[in-house]
């Protein structure tokens, strides 16, 4: 964690190239401090390796090597799930070329991943998303997740036995705010052939939507945000 910690600072402090040296130290001071990125360290979470992949992806998608970029998506979705949205960042942007990269890394990585282990193992994950998005975790406030934050509204209004229209309702509120990022999203994705900066900033947009998106969001994913924070910081 702490390598990868040192060369994803040094990698995101010469993305976006425009801004002063004296921004580009106060990014980095923030960097530092952060504490999201501290509770990586002492929870020795996975979340420093997606987020060291992700800036791989952004720098190779800003030189316009696509195939490194999708390589560097899948591995992150391989992680961690979350990161798969970026596959609708590429399909707006209208980047064939680093989406079937990802397409098919992905596909290999998943088939590497039933041979090791085996089939019945990686269904099983399918289950343990379901157990973990349940209340015991969504109902806590430290979960930074939409989904869990319109789920507590519901059941710190009416109760946890909320019944079946309730329910409902809190599944078709669930699934409307999310709609709702996505749509915001994409509204704001510049097309293919806007200025690269532009795309990249949208790329950070991407990756906040995945941490509201994420049905499973404690503290320690918000280390992502450092990624929007580099690329917004110039304008600043």
């Amino acid at each position: 964690n702490a390598m990868l910690w040192a060369g994803r600072l040094g990698m995101w402090l010469g993305v976006a190239g425009s801004g002063s040296a004296a921004g580009r130290r106060s990014v980095g001071a923030v960097a530092v401090m952060y504490p999201r990125v501290m509770q990586q360290f002492v929870w020795g979470q996975s979340q420093a390796v997606v987020l060291f992949v992700l800036v791989v992806a952004l720098r190779s998608l800003r030189r316009g090597n696509d195939p490194m970029a999708g390589a560097a998506i899948a591995l992150a979705g391989l992680l961690r799930a979350y990161p798969l949205l970026m596959v609708v960042y590429l399909m707006v942007r209208r980047n064939w070329r680093a989406l079937g990269w990802m397409a098919g890394c992905f596909g290999a990585g998943m088939l590497a991943t039933v041979a090791v282990i085996g089939l019945r193992r990686c269904v099983s994950w399918l289950r343990f998303i379901t157990w973990n998005a349940g209340y015991w975790q969504s109902g806590l406030a430290f979960n930074v997740g939409l989904a869990p934050f319109v789920s507590r509204i519901f059941w710190h209004t009416f109760g946890f036995r909320l019944g079946f229209g309730l329910d409902l309702a809190r599944d078709v509120a669930v699934v409307a705010a999310q709609l709702f990022i996505v749509a915001i999203a994409i509204r704001a994705t510049p097309r293919h052939g806007a200025a690269p900066d532009s795309g990249m900033r949208a790329f950070g947009l991407w990756v906040d939507a995945s941490v509201l998106l994420s049905p499973i969001g404690g503290p320690h994913y918000l280390g992502r945000l450092l990624i929007p924070l580099r690329l917004i910081a110039p304008d600043g």
